[in-house]
């Protein structure tokens, strides 16, 4: 997973598709608040040093997070304790197989109440020009399984039902 995200890790002279996208999107979008999310340490270092900006690894603490309207961020480091509601766009290079984690992450920035306008979550996902699965579509495939089935329970709870564990 983290190859597909930077292929430089075995010896290529080439950013990775994802890299490229996120700079050209950075670019397009210079006064866009964003949290890029990665689940590897060398990966936002790299990432956070082309876009000039923090990276929170390793459960690094910056003094102040509303200074930066940029941040890039390991998912294990970054995904509790923080409130980064000026981030506008969260970015995830690359997703965690833990549906918590996932959605630990995404609450990042899903804590002003008051939000004027609605938040953007983009997950890139590498492809194979001939259709096979990638690790990727796989992660995002075991995510899905996980959050449907999240709320096939919660809803059976929430009808009322005695709850699974009970007689």
């Amino acid at each position: 997973q983290q190859t597909c995200v930077d292929p430089r890790l075995l010896g290529s002279n080439f950013n990775g598709a994802k890299i490229d996208w996120l700079l050209e999107w950075t670019d397009d979008n210079p006064h866009e608040t964003v949290l890029v999310f990665t689940r590897f340490r060398d990966t936002a270092l790299r990432v956070a040093a082309m876009l000039d900006c923090p990276a929170i690894v390793g459960g690094q603490m910056l003094l102040s997070y509303k200074e930066y309207p940029r941040l890039v961020a390991t998912i294990d480091a970054a995904k509790e304790g923080l409130n980064l509601e000026h981030i506008w766009t969260t970015i995830f290079m690359d997703q965690h197989w833990s549906s918590i984690a996932m959605a630990q992450a995404i609450d990042r920035t899903e804590r002003d109440l008051q939000a004027t306008k609605p938040r953007s979550i983009i997950t890139l996902q590498a492809q194979q020009p001939n259709g096979q699965p990638t690790v990727d579509r796989l992660v995002s495939k075991a995510l899905a399984e996980k959050w449907a089935t999240s709320e096939l329970i919660n809803s059976f709870l929430a009808d009322g039902a005695p709850a699974l564990d009970k007689p």
